[in-house]
C-alpha cells in the first residue's frame, strides 16, 4: 500500500490510483461483510476505518463518510472510536467546504 500512496499523492502514476480505487474496493468489501457482526471488535470497525481512509484518498468523499458512520456504529476501544471520530470530522469539514464553494 505504502508504494502506491507517494505517487498518487503527487499525482504522476495513473496505475498507483487504479491501485488505490482496487484497495478502496477490498476493504469496504471487506467491512461491509462485517457490517453487522458487533461481536467482531475490533476488526469490524478496523476494517470500517480503513475503507474510509482509502475512500478519501480515493476522492470518494460521501462515501467515506459513510463507511466512517458505519465504523462508529459498533463498539470499538477507545482509541479506535476516536480516530474514526476524528476521520468523520475531516470529511465532514471537507464536505462541509466543499459545498460552501458551490
Amino acid at each position: 500500500m505504502r508504494q502506491a500512496r507517494i505517487p498518487y499523492e503527487q499525482d504522476k502514476d495513473e496505475d498507483a490510483k487504479a491501485q488505490f480505487i482496487k484497495a478502496f474496493n477490498e476493504e469496504k468489501q471487506a467491512a461491509l461483510s462485517l457490517q453487522g457482526d458487533f461481536d467482531n471488535e475490533p476488526a469490524r470497525s478496523i476494517s470500517f476505518r480503513n475503507a474510509a481512509s482509502l475512500a478519501m484518498d480515493c476522492r470518494e468523499y460521501a462515501e467515506a463518510e459513510k463507511l466512517a458512520a458505519h465504523g462508529l456504529a459498533g463498539n470499538p476501544p477507545q482509541k479506535l472510536m476516536n480516530e474514526l471520530r476524528d476521520l468523520y470530522q475531516q470529511i465532514n469539514a471537507y464536505l462541509y467546504m466543499r459545498t460552501k464553494q458551490e
